[in-house]
């Protein structure tokens, strides 16, 4: 049921319908997992500047979960796209006293995305 009410909001252009509809797509949550369905909801969502839609997708194309290969030329332009949002700008700010702590304790961790938020597959 809530798949149609996403459904019908996501084809009327609603952004945040369309990243809800893309991420039960990658899950497989109301609907048949479809990652290529997911990510055409996805990408709908980033192109309108939904940010958490474009952090998503910068985290599938680096990780390749979820039926979604990981993709090294379209990782750093989803990347890069998240960097110039304001959420990242803000989690920056709010992360980078603690980044050089963590990195030293956690240096297996690698690199932070970004704050946590709707979504994210980051780990």
């Amino acid at each position: 049921m809530a798949t149609e009410w996403y459904r019908r909001a996501a084809e009327r252009g609603h952004a945040d319908a369309q990243y809800n509809l893309g991420f039960m797509y990658l899950l497989g949550e109301g609907v048949q997992a479809n990652p290529n369905e997911g990510l055409r909801w996805l990408r709908l969502s980033a192109d309108q500047g939904d940010e958490s839609a474009i952090r998503l997708i910068a985290d599938l194309y680096r990780d390749g979960m979820y039926g979604v290969s990981a993709d090294p030329a379209e990782e750093p332009l989803w990347q890069e796209r998240y960097r110039m949002t304001d959420l990242s700008q803000t989690c920056h700010r709010q992360l980078w006293p603690n980044v050089a702590l963590l990195s030293k304790q956690h240096p297996q961790k690698g690199q932070l995305s970004g704050c946590p938020n709707r979504g994210t597959l980051a780990s």
